[in-house]
């Protein structure tokens, strides 16, 4: 091949003139074999006219196939005697093709020429030729029975006429059925007459036939099988997902519920909206399965048909036709299965997602508590901020690593465990800003570490409230050791009881407070250590959160607020 390219695309190495004898045969042979290549392509034999397309040009063209892998099967012989018996001739009875493509817009010459028995049969002058005539639509289906012309009605008609493999349409509504077709010389026009049955598509022209090929398979049976057999391994699929989905919303819906009560009852209402957040997303993921059931309820009534099919004799036209509406039917499923099970897919990967090659990665974060005051970092802590994705179910190591894998984006997350002690699957909501944390000192264990700050207060940066709240059990109700009866006060400042404190006391005077008790009871095992906002120590290593109020500081937190009860 180099030997016969320009010498700027080949480059041959140095040899010796002994290889260069040795190699000349070779290169001789090659381009020998090249010339008898392109000599051979160009004589030829032209094929049949009507088998050429035009101006030898490869197209993209639309095939209508009612099954889509058919290999193309039209015959290329004129068989003689076809459409010359129009008597014997019962269309609609027995289905011969099943598919076809538009092949030209030309006039003719079968149309004028090669009809024996319609209006241009004085013009017939193909009998001692090829012995063949066309077969019209009009000639063989009454008047009453008669539809509205388009691609697909006379193509309905033409399949079931025996040893037609083109049918042609002209001016809008005739129909015919041929063997073969051949162009002759005519004027410059084009088929631009619209379908009387749909006039977005063309039907030839005044002098112009719109011609289409038709194939067949004969394989109907083993296409209905296999369109069954790739749907329902896509079913398969998409019924697994949809029930790890409905998992996910499960739990999600049951924890968010859960907390949101507890967190609303604690007064922290900023992370009982993330709760609502959390119902809202799970609604979603729902909702994609309820999609994915329908699917799979209309795919059981698809492979029920396709059974019954599988024993129908499908040379009839009627079984046929049910035959290409089912598998139409079961492609159509197969798609929106597909499209199912993306959607779930997705709302998977953003609900639970799969991180993988990472180790220890909550080992990266510390809670945000370090970066505002230290005595207060092993306290329980909830936060608020900007989201960087769908609220999450899963644990903490695991929304350590899908913080990770979203490194333009998130810096920090707050996670809330689920019942349990050591709590293996929890809520967590990914931040790309921290805005505001609520630290609960009330909490068991929490005033140790928190040492004697207790009551310190932290302010608010931006103009935002500062706040601090201490324990006062309420002498009426110390009996019940209830953690929702706290006192709410500001140093050297009155004394005012919190509304969750006042909604207790009535529910006990009532005889609620067993109930209200119950409602949080499963989450009463909940480890209130492991509630925390954290964030990346990389991102913020050597920086202060501590808010501030000259609102000055890009990072600093809006609020940070000091809970001297606990939410639990």
């Amino acid at each position: 091949l180099c030997s016969l390219a320009p010498r700027r695309f080949c480059i041959d190495p140095p040899t010796t003139q002994q290889q260069q004898q040795q190699q000349q045969p070779a290169k001789t042979m090659a381009a020998m074999r090249i010339l008898a290549i392109i000599a051979a392509f160009f004589a030829q034999p032209s094929v049949s006219k009507h088998l050429r397309k035009p101006q030898e040009q490869l197209a993209v063209l639309a095939v209508h196939s009612y099954r889509r892998d058919c290999g193309l099967a039209a015959a290329k012989a004129k068989l003689p005697g076809a459409g010359m018996s129009p008597g014997s001739i019962e269309p609609f009875t027995t289905v011969l093709k099943d598919g076809f493509y538009e092949v030209a817009c030309v006039a003719d010459y079968m149309f004028t020429h090669g009809d024996k028995f319609g209006d241009h049969s004085d013009e017939y002058l193909i009998g001692g030729v090829s012995n063949v005539s066309i077969v019209h639509y009009a000639a063989h289906v009454v008047k009453e029975n008669r539809e509205q012309m388009t691609h697909e009605v006379c193509f309905s008609f033409c399949r079931t006429v025996p040893d037609m493999n083109f049918f042609g349409i002209t001016n809008g509504r005739e129909c015919y059925c041929m063997t073969y077709f051949q162009a002759m010389a005519d004027d410059d026009s084009q088929c631009e007459e619209p379908c009387d049955g749909n006039p977005n598509t063309m039907c030839g022209g005044k002098s112009k036939s719109s011609v289409f090929g038709m194939h067949a398979c004969q394989n109907a049976a083993a296409e209905l099988a296999a369109a069954a057999g790739k749907m329902s391994e896509l079913n398969g699929e998409m019924v697994g997902l949809g029930e790890a989905v409905n998992g996910v919303a499960s739990n999600m819906q049951t924890m968010a519920a859960e907390w949101q009560t507890m967190l609303g009852n604690a007064g922290d209402p900023s992370s009982a909206a993330l709760m609502q957040s959390a119902k809202e997303f799970a609604g979603e993921l729902e909702h994609a399965v309820g999609v994915a059931n329908k699917i799979d309820g209309t795919i059981g009534s698809l492979n029920k048909s396709a059974t019954d099919l599988q024993e129908a004799d499908l040379t009839s036209s009627a079984a046929m036709i049910d035959a290409e509406q089912v598998v139409q039917d079961m492609e159509e499923a197969t798609t929106q299965g597909a499209a199912a099970i993306e959607e779930l897919e997705s709302l998977q990967a953003q609900a639970s997602p799969n991180v993988t090659g990472q180790v220890n990665a909550s080992q990266q974060y510390y809670p945000v508590m370090y970066f505002v005051d230290k005595k207060y970092d092993s306290v329980p802590s909830t936060c608020t901020g900007t989201a960087a994705g769908k609220p999450m179910v899963g644990s903490f190591e695991s929304c350590a690593a899908a913080c990770n894998a979203d490194v333009h984006e998130c810096v920090g997350f707050s996670y809330f465990p689920g019942s349990g002690t050591p709590a293996e699957t929890g809520l967590c909501f990914m931040m790309s800003k921290v805005q505001g944390v609520t630290y609960w000192a009330g909490c068991s264990g929490a005033e140790a570490s928190a040492g004697e700050g207790g009551a310190e207060a932290s302010t608010g940066g931006g103009g935002a409230e500062a706040s601090t709240e201490e324990d006062e059990e309420d002498e009426e109700d110390s009996a019940t050791g209830s953690s929702g009866e706290e006192t709410q006060s500001e140093e050297n400042g009155p004394v005012a009881k919190p509304p969750w404190a006042s909604l207790a006391q009535l529910a006990k005077r009532r005889g609620l407070s067993r109930n209200l008790r119950q409602r949080s009871a499963s989450l009463s095992a909940v480890n209130t250590g492991e509630v925390k906002c954290v964030v990346k120590f990389a991102e913020f290593e050597g920086d202060t959160l501590k808010p501030d109020p000259s609102g000055k500081c890009d990072v600093c937190l809006e609020r940070a607020t000091q809970a001297d009860r606990c939410f639990a």
